[in-house]
């Protein structure tokens, strides 16, 4: 994904995206900001494939906590699955593929958090937090309090039920940072089926976990006494994820109050325009009912899987696509 406004951060200034959890690389939507942007990707895991396009990667090979210290990782047959947490096979062997939950071997692995890592990598804020974790997403956010501050936006994969042992649920990681000053404004879910022999098409199983997306609004950024630094990014990230009328309010915001040079300010412009063109269409009688036809048309071509997600993504964006 491409942007025409890379000039909103430059080399010097970078774009910091903390990637924890790394395996399997960062997600396309950062792709289009090489080389203005940082990834910090932490991943303890020795099977780990972290990739990234482009320059600007720093991997840690440590795990993240709230605190420094040795910490037991489980390591599973699945690397995705891997936690520094046990799971729970009372809830686990209810569902199809459990084996992938399956503990092969642990590893103990140096644990440290997110405040202290950034410090040690000489890197002052990041501005994004993705975490995938698998259960371990509080103790994260706990030991990121002082980096919290700063931030514009946190992606985060919660759960509902404990398929980990101990695990932080969803509404308490949502009430921590709901406290912090972010709001939720969208979340894929992800449903299991109870292992059966009849073929229940397109029908949900339990809400077991979910990827969350956690921004600051821009009525409070635009509050913000530091600006230069904020505001660029936060209009980066509002794209990144699709939220048009977001970085729309931003941008008239910083517009009346002079709060950016008037070139950082054309370029949103000039972008905002570009995407805004020929999305309208005419209202045609009908449309609601074809609709509805193609949209039972793509369940039916769907996988009959016991695990799926009904939101096909974060945010409004495709992967992969943007303005060139």
């Amino acid at each position: 994904m491409r942007y025409a406004f890379q000039q909103l951060t430059t080399p010097a200034e970078p774009l910091v995206v903390v990637d924890a959890g790394a395996t399997g690389g960062l997600h396309p939507r950062w792709t289009g900001l090489t080389p203005h942007r940082i990834v910090v990707a932490f991943d303890p895991d020795p099977r780990a494939s972290v990739d990234s396009e482009g320059s600007g990667l720093v991997v840690v090979p440590k795990a993240l906590g709230e605190e420094e210290g040795a910490q037991t990782l489980y390591l599973c047959r699945k690397p995705e699955c891997s936690s520094l947490l046990e799971p729970n096979r009372e809830i686990l062997d209810l569902y199809p593929d459990k084996e992938r939950f399956d503990i092969v071997d642990t590893l103990s692995v140096e644990c440290v958090s997110l405040d202290f890592a950034l410090r040690s990598q000489g890197i002052p804020r990041a501005h994004f937090i993705k975490i995938d974790t698998q259960g371990y997403a509080l103790p994260i956010l706990r030991g990121a309090d002082k980096t919290l501050t700063n931030v514009i936006g946190v992606e985060v994969e919660l759960e509902f039920l404990e398929i980990y042992k101990g695990e932080s649920l969803f509404h308490e990681v949502d009430a921590h940072l709901l406290g912090k000053g972010f709001q939720v404004y969208d979340i894929r879910r992800y449903f299991w089926r109870r292992e059966t022999d009849r073929l229940w098409l397109r029908r949900k199983g339990q809400l077991v976990f979910a990827d969350a997306l956690y921004l600051r609004t821009p009525e409070a950024l635009l509050s913000s006494e530091d600006c230069l630094e904020v505001l660029p990014r936060a209009f980066l990230i509002y794209v990144a994820y699709g939220f048009m009328d977001l970085a729309d309010v931003l941008h008239h915001g910083c517009a009346k109050g002079g709060l950016l040079p008037s070139g950082t300010l054309r370029e949103m412009e000039e972008f905002l325009r570009g995407q805004s063109a020929g999305l309208r269409w005419p209202r045609i009688p009908g449309m609601g009912r074809v609709a509805r036809v193609l949209s039972n048309v793509t369940d039916r071509f769907q996988p009959t899987r016991f695990y799926f997600g009904t939101d096909e993504r974060l945010g409004n964006r495709r992967p992969g696509r943007g303005a060139s």
